[in-house]
C-alpha cells in the first residue's frame, strides 16, 4: 500500500511540475491522453446466439484487463434483418447461368453496419465463404503493413494453408483462428477382420485401391459392406486433383483446368472407385417411373449395437463402410471417436498420398479489419490480442504454437488423432476464397453427380464440367 501511495504521490508531483512549466511558456500544454475506441462486430440473428460470440467475449474480457490503459474495446452485435415477403417477391431472378451459393445475409448486415455509426473496426466471420463475399464487396482492407510492423505477429506461426484462405491476390486480409482438416476416419474393426494393417501416411493410391477391394463385400446381411464413403460433398475431388499434380483453376481465375491431364487423371481415378471397383457406398436410384423423383435418394438403416459397442461407420443409404473421408475439428465441438483408449474402433489417419500430399481445409473462424475502421493500427493491434486469446479456446486453432499440445489442451481429443490432424494441417489446401460460391455447387452438379450415375465417361464429365466452369468464371 505504502509503496502504491508513493508512486501516486510522485505522480501528482510530476504533473505538478508539468503544469507549472507550461504555465510559464516553457512547454506546450499536455491534454489528457485518450485511448483509441475500437469497436468489433459479431454478426448473429434475431433471437439467435453466433456460438463464436462467447470465445470473442472470453478474449475481450481478457485483452480489456491486460491493456486497460491502452485501448477501450467495444464488443457489439450486428443483426441479419430476416427478409419481409415484400423483398423475397420483389427479387429478381439471378443472372448467372451456373449455380452459385447465394450471398449469405451476414455479409449484407456487416454493410448496413458500416454505413452507421460509429462502424465496427473489427468483425468476427465464421467461414472463409462469409469472408470471401465481404472480400468481393470490398467491405475489408489488407492487414499486410501492420502485420510488418508487428513483432509479435509472425506468419509463420499459421499453418500455411489457412494463412492462403485468408488472401487475396497475395494481400493478407484476416487473421486465421480455428481450422478443419480432411482426413480419413476407418473402423479398426473391419480391418482387423480382414487381417489389413490399418491406414498410415505411407499409403498410396494403390495401396488404398488394394485395400478398399478387400473391405467390400457388395452382398451380405444388410446390403453388404463397402471399404469407403466418398460422398461428403464436393471437398473431395479437389483433393484428388491436388494429389495428382492438377488444379482447378488458373492462377488468374479465369480459365477452369478440370480438362488438363492432371485434373482427368484424378476424375477417372473417382470414377474407378465408384464404378468400376465399386468400392464406394452410393446411394440407391429411383428408377423412371416409380412414386418416386428420377434420381438419388438416401434411406436410412439401423444397425444394432450391443450394449458398450461403438456404432459402425455408415455411408449413403445406411450401408456400412469401412472408411470415410470427411473433415474434422469444427470451431467448438469435438466428437470423439468411441469411448477413448487404446481399444477405441473408430479413428483418423492421413489421406492416402497420390504424386504430392494434399487435403482440404476448412475455415471456422477468422477477424478482418473493416475498410471503415477509424484507427486501423490501433484496430488491427486489438485484433491481434484478440486472436491470441481466441487461440486458446478453439478446438482446433490455426495458429501452430496453440496447436501443437492439441491432445493436452482438448482432451477429447485422443493424442494418436491429433498427430494426424496436425499432420495434415501441415498440407492441406483451401478452395480460392473468391470462386467457392461458384466450385462447390458446380463441382457436385456436373462432376459428383455424373460420376455416382455412370452415365458419362470420366473424358465426357472432365470436358462437359471444364466447360461450365469456364462459362462461371467469365460471366
Amino acid at each position: 500500500m505504502s509503496s502504491r501511495i508513493a508512486r501516486r504521490s510522485l505522480m501528482h508531483a510530476s504533473i505538478a511540475g508539468l503544469t507549472a512549466l507550461s504555465l510559464s511558456g516553457c512547454i506546450p500544454t499536455l491534454g489528457a491522453r485518450k485511448r483509441p475506441v475500437v469497436n468489433i462486430g459479431v454478426i448473429t440473428f434475431p433471437q439467435g446466439f453466433n456460438p463464436s460470440s462467447l470465445p470473442l467475449y472470453k478474449a475481450a474480457l481478457a485483452v480489456t484487463k491486460a491493456h486497460a490503459d491502452d485501448y477501450d474495446i467495444n464488443v457489439n452485435t450486428i443483426t441479419v434483418a430476416p427478409p419481409t415477403p415484400a423483398a423475397v417477391a420483389a427479387k429478381p431472378p439471378a443472372s448467372s447461368k451456373a449455380s452459385r451459393i447465394s450471398e449469405p445475409p451476414q455479409v449484407a448486415a456487416l454493410e448496413q453496419a458500416l454505413d452507421q455509426d460509429p462502424p465496427p473496426d473489427v468483425v468476427l466471420f465464421d467461414s472463409s465463404f462469409e469472408f470471401g463475399y465481404a472480400l468481393q464487396k470490398n467491405l475489408l482492407q489488407p492487414i499486410d503493413s501492420f502485420v510488418r510492423s508487428d513483432s509479435t505477429f509472425k506468419q509463420s506461426d499459421y499453418f500455411p494453408g489457412a494463412l492462403k484462405v485468408s488472401s487475396d491476390q497475395g494481400q493478407l486480409f484476416g487473421i486465421p483462428l480455428s481450422v478443419q482438416p480432411t482426413v480419413l476416419q476407418y473402423d479398426k474393426r473391419l480391418f482387423d477382420a480382414a487381417h489389413l494393417d490399418p491406414p498410415s501416411s505411407s499409403w498410396t493410391w494403390t495401396t488404398f485401391l488394394n485395400a478398399a477391394k478387400v473391405l467390400t463385400r457388395a452382398e451380405g446381411d444388410g446390403g453388404g459392406q463397402y471399404a469407403l464413403n466418398l460422398l461428403n460433398g464436393p471437398s473431395i475431388l479437389p483433393i484428388f486433383i491436388w494429389q495428382n499434380g492438377g488444379d482447378l483453376i488458373s492462377p488468374d481465375g479465369r480459365r477452369s483446368l478440370l480438362a488438363e491431364p492432371s485434373a482427368l487423371e484424378a476424375i477417372k481415378f473417382m470414377y474407378d472407385l465408384c464404378q468400376t471397383y465399386k468400392v464406394v457406398a452410393l446411394p440407391p436410384r429411383v428408377p423412371p417411373g416409380s412414386n418416386g423423383k428420377e434420381g438419388y435418394t438416401a434411406v436410412g438403416r439401423a444397425f444394432a449395437v450391443s450394449p458398450g459397442e461403438y456404432p459402425p461407420l455408415v455411408g449413403p443409404a445406411g450401408l456400412r463402410v469401412a472408411m470415410n473421408i470427411a473433415s474434422f475439428g469444427g470451431p467448438f465441438g469435438y466428437t470423439p471417436f468411441g469411448p477413448g483408449g487404446a481399444d477405441r474402433p473408430i479413428r483418423l489417419a492421413e489421406l492416402p498420398r497420390g504424386k504430392e500430399q494434399a487435403t482440404m481445409l476448412d475455415l471456422n473462424g477468422i477477424l478482418a479489419l473493416t475498410q471503415k475502421a477509424s484507427d486501423p493500427k490501433a484496430a488491427f493491434q486489438v485484433m491481434a490480442l484478440l486472436a491470441r486469446e481466441m487461440h486458446k479456446q478453439m478446438n482446433i486453432p490455426a495458429y501452430r504454437p496453440a496447436a501443437q499440445n492439441l491432445s493436452k489442451t482438448n482432451p477429447q481429443i485422443p493424442e494418436d488423432d491429433a498427430r494426424v490432424l496436425i499432420a495434415s494441417l501441415e498440407y492441406a489446401r483451401a478452395l480460392p476464397v473468391m470462386a467457392q460460391p461458384i466450385l462447390g455447387p458446380l463441382l457436385f452438379q456436373n462432376v459428383i453427380e455424373p460420376i455416382q450415375q455412370g452415365e458419362k465417361s470420366p473424358e465426357e464429365i472432365a470436358r462437359d464440367a471444364s466447360q461450365k466452369l469456364d462459362e462461371a468464371l467469365n460471366e
